[in-house]
């Protein structure tokens, strides 16, 4: 069965029949992402991550670029090698890395200089956002503590955890 009305907009209906799956959840195409790094980190202090507690061990992918993923979106993994190569063509899903940070802590993550330093690796990234933090804390409980200390979370778009099964020595 398949409707076409043509004119100034057009509008196609097609129904392939109950065999037709769907297998993508968006319609989306496939992107492919370059990774600059992988590193296994605690979840704890300043980190951040949805479903995950203090203590758990994460495995954090560095993208070459910003990327779009949501918590639950799923990757496949490719062009794996050595001790990584059984996880070539494995899907996994994701996670987005956060970071805590300080209300008043002006933070622009479009700024040049953020950029720069976000190129470093992300234990490096954490001990920088760290001190920050550690900084603001520090004045705020050394002056009024008027009210909660404000902390917001900052989603490092560059970053994401991969929700992978098993030992993460390997990685």
């Amino acid at each position: 069965l398949m409707a076409l009305n043509l004119g100034v907009t057009t509008s196609i209906f097609s129904d392939f029949g109950p065999k037709h799956i769907i297998t993508d959840e968006n319609g989306e195409p496939t992107q492919m992402l370059a990774v600059a790094n992988m590193e296994v980190l605690t979840v704890g202090g300043i980190v951040q991550v949805h479903e995950k507690k203090a203590g758990d061990k994460i495995l954090v992918v560095t993208l070459a670029s910003d990327m779009s993923l949501q918590d639950g979106d799923i990757v496949s993994l490719d062009d794996m090698r050595g001790d990584l190569s059984s996880f070539n063509g494995k899907q996994v899903k994701v996670r987005r890395f956060g970071l805590k940070s300080p209300a008043d802590a002006k933070v622009d993550i479009k700024d040049t200089g953020t950029k720069e330093m976000l190129k470093s690796s992300t234990a490096q990234v954490v001990e920088n956002f760290t001190k920050q933090y550690d900084h603001y804390r520090g004045e705020w409980e050394a002056g009024s503590k008027e009210g909660k200390f404000k902390e917001r979370e900052i989603n490092l778009f560059n970053r994401l955890v991969l929700d992978v099964e098993g030992d993460l020595s390997v990685w």
